[in-house]
């Protein structure tokens, strides 16, 4: 059996051929190499050797983002020799397949427990891992909520990107009606409910769940404009109501990207990482 050796190999000499993933998200390299920079490696990456070279099995994008970040030098795991393409093969498979990260109320309470350790900011935290302060902000918010919800996100019943937005409703019985509709709702017509406080009309207090008006829904909506353009909408089934949030939302985001100077292509691909990452 191969003897595994921890030491220290020049980013310059390592090659990532070897390595599975297809394609790596530069926004995701940067942020996490300047993470290492700022804090440090903390985790290996595992490859061997062939001749000079160290041929990297897992650890692609740190390999990457070190590099962006003007490092030279990665702590690496040495097999000790090449491995049969077949090892190779199950060593990515059993790294991929294990791989599991923090549930959502863990992380948040991971957080907590740097910000009461450091004596930080929340930005300051953020900066210090190199991810939006808003991504901080939106973990810490669940804490808020009452210790049931907070089971719910556990679960998966309450989806991360809607229970961030519940807390903007002080109210926990509130806050409990409208997590029994997130189920029903797409993320942005849910989060303008939250935001607009908006209720069935009724003349007498509320004392149930919140009831929605029956109504037609659609996976799928286009809309043909006369510029020849069509504007398509899909994702969980939406009201009219819910179509509207949507394209208002989108509307926004435009705007913003507009502003920020980013072209359609780079927007796309920021609107999907914030997606994929819950952030507004």
């Amino acid at each position: 059996m191969a003897v595994l050796r921890l030491l220290t190999v020049l980013l310059a000499a390592c090659d990532i051929a070897y390595n599975p993933r297809s394609a790596r998200d530069p926004s995701y390299c940067r942020a996490l190499g300047e993470n290492i920079r700022t804090n440090g490696q903390k985790v290996p990456i595992i490859g061997f050797f062939v001749g000079e070279r160290f041929q990297v099995a897992d650890g692609g994008c740190r390999v990457e983002g070190m590099r962006i970040a003007g490092l030279t030098e990665v702590l690496a795991l040495d097999w000790g020799k090449e491995p049969t393409p077949s090892d190779l093969l199950m060593a990515h498979a059993s790294i991929d397949v294990h791989k599991q990260f923090l549930p959502p109320l863990d992380r948040a309470r991971l957080f907590r427990s740097l910000l009461d350790a450091r004596g930080c900011t929340a930005k300051q935290l953020a900066d210090e891992l190199s991810i939006s302060d808003s991504l901080v902000g939106k973990y810490l918010s669940l804490l808020s909520l009452p210790a049931d919800l907070q089971e719910q996100v556990t679960t998966g019943a309450l989806e991360f990107g809607k229970a961030c937005v519940l807390p903007q409703e002080p109210d926990p019985f509130r806050q409990r009606e409208l997590a029994a509709v997130a189920p029903n709702m797409s993320r942005d017509a849910f989060a303008a409910l939250v935001r607009k406080g908006r209720q069935p009309s009724h003349s007498a207090p509320q004392t149930g769940p919140i009831r929605t008006t029956p109504s037609v829904k659609l996976a799928r909506v286009r809309c043909p404009l006369s510029t020849g353009a069509t504007v398509v909408v899909s994702g969980p089934e939406m009201t009219l109501g819910d179509l509207i949030e949507a394209l208002s939302s989108a509307l926004e985001a435009a705007r913003k990207a507009n502003k920020d100077s980013l072209d359609v292509k780079t927007a796309e691909k920021v609107w999907k990482d914030k997606a994929k990452a819950g952030v507004a």
